[in-house]
């Protein structure tokens, strides 16, 4: 199934992902988000894509994911905008 014809409320099994699957997502849920997330609760409270985003959403404070600044490198003195500016100045 394509990501453009997944519905956040299709339950993982129907999007097609098996049980071995969903185990090792929760593996990798817990490790990256710090969470306690059971594969019970994965089935039980979180059946689906927005369901899982919204136990996300619960447990995780909305600080952890600000977006890193991106570092922009400054342009050096050969860069011919500044040497115009010199030349002005």
């Amino acid at each position: 199934m394509e990501a453009a014809e997944m519905n956040p409320q299709d339950t993982f099994l129907r999007i097609g992902f098996d049980s071995l699957f969903l185990s090792q997502a929760v593996i990798k849920f817990n490790y990256k988000f710090k969470l306690k997330l059971s594969f019970r609760q994965l089935f039980e409270e979180a059946p689906t894509i927005a369901a899982l985003a919204e136990l996300v959403d619960e447990e995780i404070p909305a600080e952890l994911f600000k977006p890193t600044p991106m570092a922009i490198p400054a342009p050096s003195p050969s860069t011919p905008t500044l040497q115009l500016l010199k030349r002005y100045l």
